[in-house]
């Protein structure tokens, strides 16, 4: 189901983990099957304390994904909350009981050892596309000022030849009146 959105859905499941972060979740793990499946794009697995705990982590997810105008496509397992599974299409979230994460162990059937990010690495992905970004301010912040000063230097350089052109005008004025002048000053004598 690989979608166009890809980084779109991207954002939403990072977003998923920093929401199971938040509320306690454990053992976070984002697993990108956009490559290996045609079912979607992220898996998204997490731990929870307790059966109350899964079903808090869900509607938590819930609520962020509504938030995000992402809808849900389908949920299963919140009657016995030992494995809660909820499909948004281009994401599927995973919400187990430590013994059931323990049987299925999931990330064995999709982990190809490049795919996966535990909370850990998406900090550091976040902090990697921060410092991005403000690389990206700073290089816009120079060129504008490289660009503005460019532009005082080119109106200096202009008013310069602006004030020369007046001064050689005036020269050629002070010398026609000047020969005028002179002409006059001879045909008086």
């Amino acid at each position: 189901m690989v979608n166009k959105n890809i980084s779109e859905y991207r954002d939403n499941a990072l977003c998923i983990c920093d929401v199971m972060d938040d509320h306690k979740g454990e053992n976070i793990m984002l697993i990108d099957v956009a490559g290996i499946s045609s079912v979607t794009d992220y898996f998204v697995l997490v731990t929870a304390t307790s059966k109350p705990h899964a079903q808090a982590l869900m509607e938590k997810i819930e609520e962020a994904m509504e938030k995000n105008g992402l809808r849900i496509m389908r949920r299963d397992g919140v009657g016995d909350g030992r494995w809660i599974v909820v499909d948004f299409g281009s994401i599927v979230v995973h919400i187990f009981t430590q013994e059931i994460r323990e049987f299925y162990h999931l990330e064995k059937l999709w982990v190809n050892g490049k795919n996966t990010m535990t909370m850990q690495d998406i900090q550091k992905l976040r902090e990697k596309e921060e410092k991005a970004k403000a690389d990206v301010v700073k290089k816009e912040e120079k060129a504008k000022a490289t660009a503005e000063k460019k532009a005082e230097k080119a109106k200096q350089v202009a008013e310069k030849k602006a004030e020369k052109a007046k001064n050689v005008k005036k020269d050629a004025t002070e010398k026609q009146e000047s020969k005028k002048t002179t002409k006059k000053a001879k045909v008086e004598k």
